[in-house]
């Protein structure tokens, strides 16, 4: 922000300001707030992953999830992967994975109990 810019906004905040400043004519713009910021691909790729997991432990729970909604599933995670990078991604399915099994007591990549997740991964 250049100086002229700066003791602009001092004055509308009612601070005062040198005499010899000179006037600067802006445009005055308007920020107004987004909310909440979009989530970082990491972030999306660790719920993602969760999902996954649990879709594969109900599975062998008995409960079948839908062939499109594993399909569609997948995709996100493939495109997450690809947003995240190769390098951080692979790090991040192992620590969710681990994670997972930690909580659950559940294998994320097979979904049996009380293994360390070596079955797949």
């Amino acid at each position: 922000m250049n100086r002229q810019v700066y003791y602009q906004i001092l004055k509308r905040l009612g601070v005062e300001v040198p005499a010899d400043v000179p006037a600067v004519e802006t445009e005055e713009v308007v920020v107004e707030p987004t909310g909440i910021s979009p989530p970082i691909p990491v972030h999306c790729l660790r719920v993602a992953l969760r999902r996954w997991f649990r879709l594969t432990v109900a599975e062998v729970d008995g409960r079948r999830p839908g062939a499109e909604e594993v399909e569609s599933l997948r995709q996100e995670i493939l495109k997450l992967e690809d947003e995240t990078g190769p390098a951080y991604a692979g790090p991040v399915l192992r620590e969710e994975a681990r994670r997972f099994q930690r909580e659950t007591a559940r294998c994320g990549w097979c979904g049996n109990l009380g293994h360390d997740g070596g079955c797949e991964r």
